[in-house]
């Protein structure tokens, strides 16, 4: 996971020293975005100890995947006319949901399920590459983040017959705070769309598909957990500075 990051930060001072795009001292390589999307989210679960296999089968069985979100703020700098570094903070539930409910030796209730979710604040560090450019733009992202789980529950969900619903927050997940990754590690690759509004506003929508390198939990586990999300985020950039961008000048309008 280091050697990703150390590759990434490689590869952008690399062109940082051959650029020669943003030679106007007043014109601002940096830009601040905000963004917002939904995503569908659940695990990856396997194991190496042929005596825990049964229980990762019985799990696939009862458990699906839920929708998420993923949300957060970006700064971004201009490495060249076709690259861009991106950082920021990020914010994203993820988690998986049962199909049913069953106590003891009652019979399972399809009309009750349980969400597990998890709550994660993320520092990620992308790279991004300019594919097309014009008053529409298309590019292409990968990148690497550190991932702390901050908070954890389950909600114990009923449907009742005339449609609606009660939700029953159950409290964090028993144990799971003591055995926790502190951090974690996850990749995320994405394409995007955007539309320049003006010389300094763009408006973007980008999937993205992030997945956990690591287990939720640590070594001493046998089921190990890795969370992933497909997410579709929208958000705004804006350019900051008030000299002339050399890479915008002609995209906008």
């Amino acid at each position: 996971m280091t050697r990703t990051f150390t590759n990434l930060c490689i590869i952008a001072l690399a062109l940082m020293l051959n650029n020669e795009l943003f030679a106007q001292q007043k014109a601002s390589r940096w830009s601040v975005s905000g963004y917002f999307g939904p995503g569908y989210t659940y695990r990856f679960t396997e194991t190496e100890q042929a005596g825990s296999q049964l229980i990762v089968d019985t799990r696939d069985a009862l458990e699906v995947g839920k929708f998420g979100y993923t949300s957060g703020l970006g700064l971004h700098f201009w490495l060249s006319k076709n690259f861009m570094l991106e950082s920021g903070v990020s914010f994203a539930n993820l988690g998986w949901s049962t199909k049913s409910t069953k106590i003891g030796n009652l019979p399972e209730d399809p009309s009750t399920f349980e969400k597990y979710n998890f709550y994660n604040l993320s520092a990620p560090l992308n790279l991004r590459f300019e594919v097309i450019k014009g008053k529409w733009g298309y590019y292409a992202m990968v990148g690497a983040m550190a991932d702390f789980l901050v908070q954890n529950d389950r909600v114990l969900i009923t449907e009742n017959a005339d449609g609606t619903r009660n939700r029953e927050n159950e409290g964090e997940i028993p144990f799971l705070n003591d055995l926790v990754r502190k951090p974690n590690f996850s990749g995320q690759v994405g394409i995007g769309v955007e539309r320049f509004l003006s010389e300094k506003l763009t408006v973007f929508l980008q999937p993205t598909a992030r997945m956990s390198f690591g287990s939720l939990k640590d070594s001493r586990e046998t089921v190990k957990d890795r969370l992933w999300i497909l997410s579709c985020n929208v958000g705004l950039r804006l350019e900051l500075g008030s000299g002339k961008n050399k890479v915008l000048s002609n995209r906008y309008y």
